[in-house]
């Protein structure tokens, strides 16, 4: 089994058009989300 080394950190899929966020479960009620690879949607990634 892996070591969990950073609890804090978020898995990104970055593809051309969008970019899929995942963070751990107890962290947001939707724990993954989808932006587009506009700069405000960055921004909202961002927050």
């Amino acid at each position: 089994m892996a070591n969990l080394l950073n609890l804090n950190a978020a898995g990104i899929d970055i593809s051309s058009k969008e970019h899929v966020v995942a963070v751990p479960d107890d962290r947001d009620k939707q724990n993954v989300r989808t932006f587009k690879g506009f700069s405000r949607d960055l921004h909202k990634l961002a927050n």
